[in-house]
C-alpha cells in the first residue's frame, strides 16, 4: 500500500496511451512534446501509427504544432483537448487521469501497472532528474564538452543505441 507521486513524464505517457486506446480520429492526430520530455511519447505514437513532433522547451511551442491532438511537457503541462483549450489544461488532464485510474481499478489494476505495461511494450524509459551543484561553472561546460566529444557507448553494462 501507500502512495507514490507520478512524474510528469509518467503522467504524459499514461495520458497518451489512454488517448490511443480511446481512439484518435479526425485531422488532429499529432502527438507532441518538448525536447526535455521522455522519448516514450514518440514510441507510443509510432506504435499507433500517429505523427509525432518534438518541439523546443516551453509549452508555447507545443501549442503551435499543426494538427495537434495531444501534447505535454515533463514539467507537468498537458494539452489533452487542443480543440477546447490549446494550452496547458490541468483540469481536463486530471479528469482523464481519473477516468483511466477508475477503469484500471475496475480491472483490479493501478496506474503503476499501466506504466509497467508501457515499459514492456515500448522499453523502459528512465526520467529521473539529477541536479549537480558546482561552485565553478566551467566544470559544467567542460563536462558537456567531453560528453559531446565522446558520448558514452554503454550505461550500466548496456549498449547505448540512440
Amino acid at each position: 500500500g501507500g502512495w507514490r507521486m507520478l512524474r510528469g513524464d509518467e503522467v504524459g505517457a499514461l495520458l497518451a496511451a489512454h488517448l490511443v486506446r480511446c481512439g484518435v480520429t479526425g485531422d488532429a492526430r499529432v502527438f507532441a512534446e518538448s525536447i526535455v520530455s521522455s522519448s516514450l511519447l514518440g514510441r507510443i505514437a509510432e506504435a499507433a501509427s500517429l505523427p509525432y513532433e518534438e518541439t523546443l522547451t516551453g509549452f508555447k511551442w507545443i501549442a503551435r504544432v499543426e494538427g495537434l491532438r495531444y501534447g505535454y511537457e515533463e514539467a507537468l503541462g498537458y494539452c489533452v483537448d487542443p480543440e477546447g483549450v490549446r494550452d496547458k489544461d490541468g483540469i481536463t488532464a486530471a479528469l482523464l487521469v481519473t477516468e483511466l485510474a477508475s477503469g484500471l481499478k475496475e480491472q483490479g489494476r493501478t496506474l503503476l501497472d499501466a506504466l509497467d505495461d508501457l515499459a514492456l511494450a515500448h522499453g523502459l524509459h528512465a526520467t529521473d532528474q539529477l541536479s549537480v551543484r558546482v561552485e565553478d561553472l566551467s566544470v559544467i561546460a567542460d563536462a558537456m564538452r567531453r560528453l559531446r566529444e565522446a558520448p558514452p557507448t554503454a550505461l550500466a553494462g548496456l549498449a547505448v543505441t540512440s
